[in-house]
């Protein structure tokens, strides 16, 4: 399931000068993705945009939620985030970021704030919740080789795994 604010997907365009408000939420028995503004962009330019949103998505696994973009391989300026950006699974890969959930080689996020509540969620509805994930970032989740720069976080940030009751986690390599 995808969803977004404005468009799904966005390649070597524009969007400039935007404003969702509302409910944007990617419900799905599997994957599920969420944008504020678009779902996936690539090359592409994403400009002085505001979400004033509940920006959801809940599935099993690969569940991603971004206030502006869920995949910002483009370059995202002057935007702002408020409301809440929540990602919630049962199984990994749950990512929820303030302005993106991911940022890819050759994306940037510059100037922008997120005021947002921003949360991943792992509910692990398995015992085998050792290879449950869950990442959260003000401003994104995670990013390879992007450029982020000059941004504020005002928002609150939780990334939590869930143990299946009755059982208890276990959790190492923490620093």
């Amino acid at each position: 399931s995808k969803v977004a604010g404005i468009c799904i997907s966005l390649k070597n365009g524009a969007i400039c000068n935007c404003r969702v408000e509302g409910i944007v939420s990617a419900v799905s028995s599997n994957a599920a993705y969420a944008g504020g503004i678009c779902d996936y962009s690539e090359g592409a330019i994403i400009s002085d945009c505001t979400v004033n949103a509940t920006v959801s998505a809940k599935g099993v696994s690969s569940v991603y939620a971004g206030g502006i973009c869920r995949n910002a391989g483009a370059s995202v300026k002057n935007c702002s985030v408020s409301g809440e950006v929540y990602a919630y699974g049962t199984r990994n890969n749950i990512y929820s970021g303030g302005i993106a959930g991911v940022v890819p080689t050759g994306g940037s996020i510059e100037k922008c704030i997120n005021s947002a509540e921003v949360s991943a969620v792992n509910g692990c509805d398995t015992t085998d919740y050792a290879h449950g994930s869950c990442y959260a970032g003000g401003i994104c989740s995670t990013s390879d080789e992007a450029q982020i720069k000059e941004n504020i976080n005002n928002g609150s940030v939780l990334a939590k795994i869930t143990p299946p009751s009755g059982t208890s986690l276990f959790v190492s390599f923490c620093v």
